[in-house]
């Protein structure tokens, strides 16, 4: 089981496939990118959003 930096675990999103290819880590230039984009159509994730503010590098964790 991975939890993205998003802090969901991948396994269980609903964005999966077709509107999210995954997360990358915070540090990623093209994270804040999908930030912007994922509140563009009312999909918050606070735990990216922090990890793209403090370019956190941490891409995902298994449990």
């Amino acid at each position: 089981m991975q939890v993205g930096s998003c802090g969901i675990c991948c396994d269980a999103c609903g964005l999966g496939g077709n509107l999210c290819s995954g997360c990358m880590p915070g540090s990623d230039p093209s994270a804040s990118k999908k930030v912007k984009f994922l509140k563009s159509i009312n999909a918050l994730f606070p735990v990216l959003d922090c990890a793209v503010k403090k370019e956190n590098s941490l891409l995902f964790k298994k449990l």
